[in-house]
């Protein structure tokens, strides 16, 4: 009996033909990328249908505030396959109660409403809250968030007695702050706040044998001798330098005072 090379190739087919299945796969939130190995789909309703071979499949989902998450799944011959892709939120969210529907709430310095009030998303870490009424002060502190969280801030849970709001607070950074939202401040943070501002500003005349010197203090460069530089924070000890090429550079330690200049003359030897 003769086999024609055509009549091979049909009894082959169905050994070469791969199984295929359907599977639908549903993603929350409903916009999102969906990449099932090297097919890429934009999602609007959360919802993909698709006819794949039977085996192992790769995907990763992909949605803005969200993680990406990257997985496999398996489709069998035989049987349809649901799946169900839930994505987990990298922001965070703060509700605040202030107890007074007058109280305006600001978070790292943004106002977001008044009373009670619920942040739009945020990311993971620490944060600032602060509650105002008038000139009052109820609350000013760290918050710290986790991944995903949603943390609710009672103001009148925190033993803090209102006090008369300055805004050179906003000055000082977030890591100084407390997580009681306490009116104590540390006074040389508050004074290099109002120094960073302008206020209280302390400044020295330093002068040189020869001049010409460069001018370091505490290691920032502000010019040559002689000179007069402002911008001190009042109470406070600074390493001054002055150096010239071919001279040996010349130390002194000063005070900065408040509404007096200091006076430093340096000889630079050979």
């Amino acid at each position: 009996m003769r086999i024609t090379l055509s009549y091979m190739v049909m009894l082959l087919l169905p050994v070469l033909a791969e199984a295929e299945q359907w599977v639908s796969i549903t993603v929350r939130p409903d916009n999102a990328i969906l990449t099932v190995d090297e097919t890429r789909l934009n999602l609007r309703d959360g919802k993909a249908e698709l006819l794949l071979a039977a085996g192992q499949h790769s995907y990763t989902v992909e949605s803005p505030y969200y993680e990406t998450l990257a997985d496999t799944f398996e489709l069998k011959e035989t049987e349809r396959r649901d799946l169900l892709i839930v994505m987990q939120s990298v922001y965070s969210y703060i509700q605040v109660a202030t107890g007074q529907a007058d109280a305006e709430v600001f978070l790292d310095q943004q106002n977001i409403g008044k009373g009670e009030v619920l942040s739009s998303r945020i990311s993971a870490g620490d944060h600032r809250l602060t509650v105002l009424m008038d000139t009052m002060c109820l609350y000013d502190g760290r918050v710290r968030l986790a991944v995903a969280e949603k943390k609710c801030v009672d103001i009148m849970s925190f033993a803090v007695s209102p006090f008369r709001w300055d805004p050179l607070r906003w000055l000082v950074p977030l890591s100084a702050l407390g997580e009681d939202g306490s009116a104590e401040m540390d006074s040389t943070l508050m004074a290099e706040a109002r120094a960073f501002a302008g206020l209280d500003s302390c400044c020295v005349n330093v002068t040189s044998t020869p001049p010409g010197g460069i001018i370091l203090i505490d290691g920032k460069e502000y010019g040559t001798t002689p000179l007069v530089v402002c911008g001190m924070v009042a109470n406070r000890k600074y390493l001054l330098t002055v150096k010239k090429p071919g001279y040996r550079s010349a130390h002194a330690t000063f005070l900065a005072e408040a509404e007096k200049m200091a006076d430093v003359q340096l000889k630079l030897k050979k």
